[in-house]
Order: C-alpha cells, then structure tokens, then sequence
C-alpha cells in the first residue's frame, strides 16, 4: 500500500494513557493549550509529541505500546506495525503538525478580534500530508493492519488545493490509486502544473489506465492530466508512466505530450 493520510497515537487502554501522564510529570512536559480546539490534554497531539520526544530513549517503552493509526480524511483506516524499532521516532514526528489547518486571523464564523479560527465547523477538512508505504497485513477491529517500511510528511504545494484532496482521496490498496498518491507524493513536476504552469487552463481530470508495457514482467499504470481552457474549448493532455509491480512506485516515462490513439491504454 502507498497511502496519504494523518498518523495519530491512540491508547489501546486506560492504564497507557495514565502512564503517560505520570511520565509527562517525571519529565516536567508542559504543553499550552489549544484554545480554537478544546480537548483532554491526553489526545492533544502537541501533547503527545512533547512527551514523547522528551526523552526518547526514556519513551520508548510508550511509544511500542501506543496504538498507531492511518486516517484519511478522518476516517480510521490502517493500523500501522513498524518493522523496524527506529521507525517509531518517525512516527512521533508525525504528531509534530497540526491535524486540521487554521485560517487567517479575523475570518470565518468562529472568528473573534484578532484571534485565528478553523476553516470550517468544526474544524474544517484534516492535512492529510502523511504518507504511508508498506505491506498490507491481515483485517483487525481496528482496522487494516500495515507491515510499514516508511513514514514521511509532505510539505503542502501551494495552489494544489483541491486537486491533491481529490488524486490522494483513496487507501492506496490499489495500482491506480498507488500511482496517484505517489504522484502526488513525490512527482515534483505533476505538483509544479497542477499548481498553475498552464495559467489559462485547469485541471480538469486525471484518469489512470494500464500501460500496454505492462506485462508478465511487471505492472505500469498511465496517469493522463488533462488542462481545459477557461474560456475556451480547448484541451491538453500529458501523460507519465508509473511502475507500480513492486511496493515502491517509480517513474518509467516523465511528463510527455498525450496523443489519443482511439483507445485508453
């Protein structure tokens, strides 16, 4: 699976999440309080990763039995098993960012003077900007569990708005969806024209089909984008190749020119 989403640390009892609290007084953790996001402090993730980066040999303890989750677009979807024990530093810095994004001071219905305010009631859509790549595992009461290899945060592409929620708004489970998010993941050149090369066209969709180079030696997936004029007609199409046999994408042919040749393949 290669999926975008939000990590978040849950407490798979009581007896964690006190445990946590005793630590975070040891250690003399403390945090200020959200005033735009009112919650308990335990499920505070500015909370969470003051303590858990405190002292992280310390910690350590706490962050393996944490339960470890994948939402996208707040839903809960994959349980996340780190094969390698350093992976859990990654996994803390996840909860270095804020979940949902803040808008300028003095706007929105929530707005007070000078003070800063969500997007939306109640808090506007999440930041999904973290990304996931491992093995899908067997389905638990939790959720899918994923044998992860890697966990990184993307920085946000100005001016992809919309369109990185629509391409990234999947599970990642299968090839045409893997090629999305690693697209947008790690593609520089998709994020550079989406955001706005073609000043006087927009995005205005991005199918994906199976390469006739897909064979018994792997599995290549065509992403085509497509610009429409604004006041115009017009269409231009671009196309990449994105090999997806194994469980890290690559690009197999960068952005070109898309000529339709009667069927989409």
């Amino acid at each position: 699976m290669y999926a975008i989403g939000t990590v978040e640390a849950e407490y798979p009892n009581v007896a964690i999440e006190r445990e946590m609290q005793a630590i975070a007084h040891a250690l003399g953790v403390q945090t200020t309080p959200d005033a735009d996001m009112p919650m308990k402090q335990t499920e505070d993730r500015t909370w969470q990763h003051a303590v858990l980066s405190k002292d992280r040999k310390m910690t350590r303890y706490l962050a393996r039995q944490l339960s470890w989750r994948l939402t996208i677009e707040d839903s809960p979807v994959f349980v996340l098993n780190p094969r390698c024990p350093s992976d859990f530093d990654e996994l803390i810095d996840c909860l270095a960012r804020p979940k949902y994004p803040k808008a300028n001071p003095g706007k929105g219905k929530r707005a007070g003077k000078g003070r800063s305010t969500f997007i939306d009631p109640p808090f506007g859509p999440p930041q999904d900007l973290d990304v996931v790549v491992g093995v899908r595992g067997s389905q638990t009461p939790d959720g899918i569990e994923v044998l992860m290899d890697q966990v990184f945060t993307m920085q946000p592409v100005p001016g992809l708005g919309e369109h990185f929620v629509q391409m990234a708004d999947n599970w990642g489970l299968s090839d045409e969806d893997r090629a999305y998010n690693f697209l947008v993941a790690r593609y520089e050149l998709t994020a550079q024209n989406i955001a706005g090369i073609h000043k006087d066209y927009k995005l205005t969709g991005v199918p994906t089909f199976s390469s006739r180079l897909s064979g018994s030696a792997g599995r290549i997936v065509r992403a085509v984008f497509t610009y429409s004029g604004d006041n115009t007609a017009l269409e231009e199409k671009y196309f990449v190749r994105v090999d997806v046999t194994h469980e890290f994408p690559f690009i197999v042919t960068t952005w070109h020119p898309y000529l339709e040749r009667g069927e989409a393949s």
